[in-house]
Order: structure tokens, then C-alpha cells, then sequence
């Protein structure tokens, strides 16, 4: 099951790789230095192997164009580290890895304590033959005071005009999908040299991780799936039933607390108000050079956004009485989250991984007409994803099948982790994620927030005790888990 106390099998270490292969390695380039994102990373030398390795572009066709990916090999604390490496997948589609925050946040993490960590930007992102971006544009649409049609209208353009760039540079985009990500994820295991892998990923990072599970199993030691996303689901209306189900959840916590419920009475009638009120009179907030007007799709949307942060339960009533009382100052600091967000994101990768995997057929205009009636939570359409789903639908000519929707059965080791009140990923999605793997366990935990937790350092525990030895049962009495 695990390699336990006598199967310390002998692993080809990143730093012995970097020496026999002097600059490059059946594709894979390793260096301390000459790399544009190294020195923008400001990585230490001492503690890091930075490095590119070409992929095919579409690897059911080998010979054709190839492209560059990046990764980043963290040091563990220990000469060689005793365990298996932990490769991060990051959430999205289309978020970056190699940051300064992520970077910093590996650097200091008791992970490293006796195993590699493995950093990449996955195809199409960050510095991995990025896909052409539209963040900045997606978040002038937000900003503007434009109905749910006109923000359809100009989203449409949009995606029109970077289409044609992207096709006009040569970029195969029907190659862009979890797929394709997966082969990359295994090309490079094959070329690090490493014995076996730990894997761990969040949000979509848990489909990629999934999907490596299925093709690379004797590859794996464990899995950590955290705030696990099927395949199986549309992508709007998977994220309208979750945002009802999340905020139904807190309005009833915040009855039964008795601060909450003193503070804010009637939650639930507030934001209804609140979001209705914003339809006639939207909000101005001055965020310097420029103005963001917060309408009622708007409204919507920022409360949902800020379901992901771990705190959620205790900022979203401020935030519903910041809207219902007109509180620019409040509501300035989550646009400039909602921004950072934005900034984070390669929005056209974004949109050709969820075009093909996650539209599904019987999602019509009607279907998602009844869907917003039947939830009562929705007194408006949901800002800027109605607009990117309506209108990048087929942005992706090639859709997944349904047979390649399915995950296959596993006994790789494998551990989910799912907060009780998550916005995208409810628990619903850990007992989906679970029945396929005779091999896992599931903790549903009571916290807010999309992946986060409250106490992070208990977390890391568990999982790098799971790493460790995933045949161990797991000591999870630190977590705070949801007792039904």
C-alpha cells in the first residue's frame, strides 16, 4: 500500500540529475540560473532547481509543435530527502504556481522538512507558453455598470478577439485541457527520475490530480485531493447550486449563533433586499484612477467570491450590511480581493479547459432559466460567469466524452479533504471523488472558505503524515471536523 519501513526504495535525487546532465536531459533543461522567472522568483540557489522541459503541444501527436513548461524543485531541509517528492497542482483552470506567494509558502513548509517539493505553471499559464490573457479586460467588464445582456455582449467580443489571436500565433487550443495537462504532469515524472510521487492539488488542481491518478498509477505513492471538482458537472450550473447550498448553510449558522444573529438579524431577508436594492441603485466605489460600479449581478457575484475566504462566515454578514448600508470603504477592499484574484488567473486557459470538459448537454437556456427560479438565493443572474459561460460555450470547438467524464476505479492511497460551507466544491463533491477509490478516506471539515482552513499548521500535519505513511490511520483529532 505505502512503501512503509522496508521499501525505502532508492531514488534518483533532482540534484544528482543536475550534474550527470550538465545543461539538458532527454528534454528537460535544469539550472540555477538563466531562467527570466528564477530571477523573478528571486529563488535561493542553494535550495532550488529551476528549469524548463518541452512537451509535445498535443501529446497524441509526439512529433508535432512543442512546448515549454516551467518548474521549480524546492530542496528538502535533509541532504537528499527520505521520502517520496510532493508535486503541487494549483486550482483554476488556469491558475499560476510559480509565484512569490506560492513560492514563499513551500519555502517555509514543514513538507520540506524530509521530501522534494515540486512547483510547475501548468501548460498555457504563468511562464509556461502562456495562453494569450484577458484579465484586465474581464475585470473592465465588471467594473462597468452594464446589464446582464450588454456584459454578455461585450464578453462576446472579447472572447472573438482573442480567439483569432490565439489562433493567428499557431497555438493549437483544442490541446488545452486536463488531458493534456495530465501527460505533461507524467513526462515529467518520468524525466525527474524520481522512484514514486506524492500528489497533492485544490479545486480544479484535484481533477488534474484525479486524472493523473488514473493514468499514472504505479507513479504515486499518495494523493491528497483538497475541495475535490468532478469532472461530471456544468460549469455554471454546478457553481449556482454550490453558491446556494454554501449560503444557505451560513445563513443558517448565523441563527443559531447568538453574536451573529444579535448583529444581524434576518440575514437572509437583508441580502435578498440588499441585491434587489443594487438592480436600481448600484454602488460607486472610487478605487483610484478608476471606479468599479457594484450592480446588482455584481453584488451577487463579490458575496460569492468572498465565500472562499476561510473566514467567510464572519465577513459575509459585514459585507451584506456593507451593500445594504452603502459602505464604499468595506466594499473597496473586496474589489482590490476580487482583483488580486483576477490577477492570478490565465482566463483563456481558463475558459478552453472549462469549454471542453464541463458544458453539459443537457444545460439549455431554459434549463438554467428554471435552475435561477427554482434557487432562492439568486434575486439577479451571477455576475461574470452567466456572461462567460453564456458566450464561451463553444469557445472550445472539441468536447470531452461522457465515457472520459467518468473517473476510473483506484487503490492509490488517497486522502479528501472538504470544507463544510465551500462556495464551489461542497461536500457532496468528497462522497463523488470517494466512491471510486477503495482506498481513501474523506474529512469533511466544519470551515468556511474554498480549500482553506483555520489552522493551517494542523492541516499540514495531517497531510504530511499521510505522506509520510499512507497506510497509517491518520490522527485527525486537531481538525476541526464537521459532525453531522
Amino acid at each position: 500500500m505505502g512503501k512503509g519501513n522496508t521499501l525505502k526504495l532508492i531514488q534518483i535525487s533532482p540534484i544528482i540529475v543536475a550534474l550527470l546532465c550538465s545543461v539538458s536531459c532527454s528534454g528537460i533543461s535544469q539550472s540555477n540560473a538563466g531562467h527570466s522567472f528564477a530571477e523573478h522568483l528571486n529563488l535561493n540557489k542553494k535550495e532550488t532547481i529551476s528549469g524548463r522541459f518541452k512537451v509535445p503541444e498535443n501529446h497524441n501527436d509526439p512529433k508535432g509543435e512543442q512546448i515549454d513548461l516551467a518548474y521549480v524543485i524546492m530542496k528538502s531541509r535533509t541532504a537528499l530527502g527520505n521520502d517520496y517528492p510532493l508535486i503541487y497542482l494549483t486550482g483554476g483552470p488556469g491558475g499560476k504556481t510559480l509565484t512569490k506567494g506560492v513560492v514563499e509558502k513551500f519555502t517555509n513548509s514543514t513538507f520540506r522538512d524530509n521530501r522534494d517539493i515540486i512547483l510547475f505553471d501548468q501548460r498555457g499559464v504563468g511562464f509556461s507558453s502562456p495562453l494569450p490573457n484577458m484579465n484586465k479586460e474581464i475585470f473592465e467588464i465588471m467594473s462597468s455598470n452594464l446589464t446582464v445582456d450588454e456584459e454578455y455582449n461585450e464578453m462576446s467580443k472579447l472572447l472573438v478577439t482573442t480567439k483569432q489571436e490565439i489562433e493567428s500565433s499557431g497555438r493549437i487550443l483544442s490541446s488545452y485541457n486536463t488531458f493534456q495537462n495530465a501527460k505533461d504532469v507524467g513526462f515529467l515524472m518520468n524525466e525527474l527520475g524520481y522512484k514514486k510521487y506524492n500528489i497533492m492539488g485544490g479545486s480544479y488542481g484535484t481533477t488534474l490530480g484525479r486524472v493523473i491518478q488514473d493514468l499514472f498509477p504505479e507513479k504515486l505513492n499518495s494523493v491528497i485531493h483538497n475541495a475535490p471538482s468532478p469532472l461530471k458537472m456544468d460549469f455554471l450550473v454546478s457553481r449556482l447550486h454550490s453558491y446556494q447550498i454554501a449560503l444557505e448553510r451560513l445563513f443558517l449558522w448565523c441563527g443559531e449563533d447568538s453574536n451573529c444573529s444579535s448583529d444581524y438579524p434576518e440575514l437572509k431577508s437583508t441580502y435578498v433586499n440588499a441585491i434587489k436594492n443594487l438592480k436600481e441603485h448600484p454602488i460607486v466605489v472610487n478605487m483610484g484612477a478608476n471606479t468599479f460600479t457594484i450592480n446588482a449581478q455584481d453584488g451577487l457575484y463579490l458575496i460569492r467570491r468572498l465565500l472562499y475566504v476561510t473566514n467567510s462566515k464572519q465577513l459575509i454578514p459585514r459585507v451584506i450590511n456593507a451593500l445594504k448600508t452603502k459602505d464604499a470603504n468595506l466594499l473597496k477592499r473586496l474589489i482590490q480581493l476580487e482583483k488580486r484574484y483576477n490577477e492570478k488567473m490565465n482566463f483563456s486557459m481558463h475558459l478552453a479547459v472549462s469549454s471542453y470538459e464541463q458544458i453539459e448537454s443537457y444545460a439549455s437556456k431554459s434549463y438554467i432559466d428554471s435552475t435561477y427560479i427554482s434557487l432562492d438565493l439568486f434575486p439577479t443572474r451571477l455576475g461574470f460567469f452567466e456572461a462567460f459561460y453564456q458566450s464561451g460555450k463553444d469557445w472550445q470547438e472539441q468536447k470531452i466524452s461522457d465515457n472520459d467524464k467518468l473517473f476510473k476505479p483506484s487503490n492509490v492511497p488517497t486522502l479528501i479533504t472538504v470544507n463544510y460551507y465551500d462556495p464551489v466544491t461542497p461536500p457532496e463533491n468528497g462522497y463523488l471523488y470517494k466512491k471510486d477509490l477503495s482506498n481513501a478516506e474523506l474529512l469533511v471539515l466544519n470551515e468556511g472558505g474554498h480549500g482553506g482552513v483555520s489552522n493551517p499548521e494542523c492541516r499540514d500535519k495531517v497531510f504530511k503524515a499521510f505522506m509520510d505513511n499512507p497506510e497509517v490511520i491518520l490522527d485527525t483529532s486537531c481538525l476541526n471536523l464537521y459532525i453531522n
